[in-house]
């Protein structure tokens, strides 16, 4: 897999300002005329989505459509979800494998998540999914026609057994799944950590890392629309005829 970095920070000379307005303008030349839905069930996912929605808010401007896609489940799913949560992020679950219980409540989620997708979502839309809940909505949304990018929160360290049950887990509702989000912080110069993001799309593999060294809030905006940006330009590469297609779904094993 091939991967690519970019830095953003303040800009510091007449080279690096053109550089950051070339980028704004190809991310709303990209963005603009779809809906970059942020879509969220649990408390901690909602609050990514609407921190996600907030980011992209100086793009509106240039037509670039942000909405919420809230995503519902039954008390017992979304215990499930949580745990697979904290074994997948920093918290210690102690949690049992998941096993046949929450496959069911996994798979009756799945099959009713089109109710969610049809009404609203169009094809060549953005959802990013912020959660172990709303990835269950990612095959509905390529079914639609839609990019599916699931924002995964992983452990600072490896976490061994527990976080490879709940991959394998989930990995059986990722098919449609265009791209893998992650973002995450690392110290750098005294008194200032370094934010960075990344995505790696499977379908073409290739990997866009940003690295945000600037503190103000501009930086990190553009930095988001710049990983989507490359998310969609990088998702479906296949034309014939000049139409793009979507590539075809391999279910995981």
């Amino acid at each position: 897999m091939s991967f690519e970095t970019e830095r953003f920070g303040v800009p510091m000379s007449t080279r690096a300002n053109r550089a950051q307005a070339f980028a704004r303008q190809r991310a709303v030349d990209r963005l603009a005329g779809r809906t970059v839905w942020s879509a969220g069930a649990l408390p901690r996912g909602r609050d990514r989505a609407d921190g996600l929605r907030e980011r992209l808010g100086w793009a509106r401007d240039g037509g670039v459509v942000t909405a919420p896609l809230d995503v519902e489940g039954s008390e017992p799913l979304r215990s499930a979800s949580m745990r697979l949560a904290s074994m997948l992020g920093d918290g210690m679950s102690n949690a049992p494998a998941p096993g046949r219980a929450e496959r069911e409540l996994y798979d009756q989620r799945a099959a009713s998540a089109e109710g969610d997708v049809a009404p609203a979502v169009r094809p060549e839309d953005v959802v990013v999914l912020h959660d172990t809940l709303s990835v269950a909505l990612a095959q509905a949304v390529r079914e639609r026609g839609g990019h599916a990018l699931w924002h995964v929160r992983i452990a600072a360290a490896p976490r061994g057994a527990e976080s490879e049950e709940a991959w394998s887990f989930l990995r059986g509702y990722t098919s449609g799944v265009s791209a893998y989000l992650v973002s995450w912080s690392t110290r750098g110069r005294p008194g200032r950590a370094v934010r960075r993001i990344a995505a790696l799309v499977p379908s073409s593999g290739v990997g866009f890392a940003k690295e945000i060294t600037d503190p103000s809030p501009a930086s990190d905006e553009l930095a988001w629309a710049s990983l989507l940006t490359d998310v969609l330009e990088h998702d479906r590469l296949e034309c014939v005829g000049g139409t793009v297609h979507v590539r075809p779904v391999v279910a995981a094993r």
